[in-house]
């Protein structure tokens, strides 16, 4: 026997029809549950998925995070409580020590900012990332994090004959936009990091 509990917590998309209220179900099949993780799980923009699940006695927590990562999720594991949030300063309290990560401390002074990896500067404090999951069992498995296998790299290659390039990118940056804009007239500044 099992039970399971999901929450989802996704961007709108603007502009396009928003899906149907299946995640404010109190109680659903098991199939209506899996087509509802399946319908978050291919969502255009980001989001993140609470799966809770309770077998034989057993629970297990499963949290996945989308495409984009525009919010991620710091967890941290304390005394069989697993605490999430998306402001790592509201972790800090649950801290057993505040012994810092050598590494990530310096790292974060010189540049001002942390790499982005499921460490952060305190060791027992992880981030989710885009695209990687989280699992908890308590209190047998400790929380364990994993990445998605690694995208290819895009390479430049040769143009083809009469490829517009310019109007190609205006044409995927107006798709782009109009999913997150609200308005034509909102204000839009870009910044090309070259990477």
């Amino acid at each position: 026997s099992r039970r399971r509990t999901a929450v989802i917590v996704r961007e709108r998309v603007h502009g396009q029809p928003q899906p149907s209220d299946s995640f404010a179900l109190t109680q659903c099949s098991e199939r209506e549950l899996d087509h509802a993780l399946a319908e978050a799980r291919a969502w255009p923009l980001d989001f993140i998925e609470l799966l809770m699940t309770r077998r034989d006695g057993v629970a297990e927590v499963r949290l996945r995070c989308g495409h984009w990562g525009t919010a991620p999720v710091y967890l941290l594991e304390r005394n069989g409580v697993l605490y999430l949030n998306w402001d790592v300063r509201r972790l800090y309290q649950h801290l057993r020590t505040t012994n810092l990560d050598p590494g990530f401390a310096a790292q974060y002074l010189l540049g001002l900012d942390h790499p982005y990896s499921r460490r952060t500067i305190f060791p027992d404090i992880w981030m989710l990332t885009e695209r990687a999951t989280a699992l908890w069992r308590p209190p047998v498995h400790r929380l364990k994090i994993t990445y998605p296998p690694s995208e290819e790299h895009a390479r430049a290659r040769p143009l083809k004959p009469g490829a517009r390039v310019v109007d190609t990118f205006r044409e995927i940056l107006s798709a782009s936009m109009r999913r997150w804009l609200l308005s034509e007239d909102d204000l839009v500044g870009v910044e090309l990091s070259g990477g």
